[in-house]
């Protein structure tokens, strides 16, 4: 119990934010994946605590298990909010041009314009800060940072190009 709450701490308390997957044997026995297994009994009980789920590491495929967690993950993906992008030279903001890449797609990529309500703003140098929103404060990152305001943010599985010359370099 202390150490779900500490766990739940970590995002303030708010349980959709997180979620535990455990791949353990449920019961002490011999000749689990050719070994010795101890219980995950723990590490099960987390999981079921906290919205997740458990597997029989000892019953299941391994190559089952991690499909499973990839199928959850991808879902959890598609609710992912982008809301900054990062580059790692100081841009000469009259050269910047940011382009979103719905789904993931170049072909259909899509300029954002430079928009406080609906674009891009630059918001500058920042360390150690999070460029994802939602669904929790994710991907941490250092430099210079483009806030994506309003319906310019990336969901899911869509990604953004930004081009720019540094600071003192001039366009030819």
């Amino acid at each position: 119990d202390g150490f779900q709450t500490d766990f739940k701490n970590l995002k303030g308390g708010n349980p959709a934010l997180l979620k535990m997957y455990s791949a353990v044997s449920p019961v002490d026995q011999d000749g689990c994946l050719g070994a010795h297994a101890k219980a995950g009994l723990r590490y099960e009980n987390m999981a079921n605590r906290l919205g997740g789920w458990s597997r029989n590491l000892c019953t299941q495929s391994l190559s089952s298990i991690l499909s499973d967690l990839s199928s959850t993950l991808q879902a959890q993906r598609l609710d992912m909010e982008v809301r900054f992008l990062v580059v790692s030279q100081n841009p000469n903001l009259s050269t910047v041009h940011i382009f979103r890449n719905p789904g993931g797609h170049t072909s259909q990529r899509v300029e954002i314009p430079q928009d406080a309500s609906n674009g891009w703003s630059f918001v500058g140098y920042q360390e150690n800060q999070p460029t994802v929103d939602f669904p929790a404060p994710l991907n941490r990152r250092t430099g210079y940072f483009f806030r994506l305001n309003g319906s310019s943010a990336l969901i899911g599985a869509d990604t953004a190009d930004v081009e720019y010359l540094p600071v003192g370099i001039t366009p030819q």
